[in-house]
């Protein structure tokens, strides 16, 4: 009964170890390299939103727009 424990340890700790190691290795083989790609894909997308918006307003303000609705949106953009 005490071998029966001792065995159910040692092989549970070995199926933890196991997993972690694989796991581990799937992260930094498979999923850290996609989640790198669509993240710096989603920054360069938003960088180009934003950016031409700002050009945009930059060049309502050099035309003299003094719209209080256009100063909003680009507060919330400069936080």
């Amino acid at each position: 009964m005490k071998n029966n424990k001792i065995y159910k340890i040692i092989v549970g700790t070995s199926g933890v170890i196991f997993l972690g190691a694989l796991g581990s290795g799937l992260w930094e083989e498979f999923l850290k390299p996609l989640f790198h790609t669509i993240i710096s894909l989603e920054v360069k997308i938003s960088s180009k939103i934003s950016g031409g918006y700002l050009d945009s307003l930059y060049e309502y303000v050099g035309n003299g727009d003094k719209s209080t609705f256009s100063i909003v949106p680009f507060c919330w953009f400069k936080v």
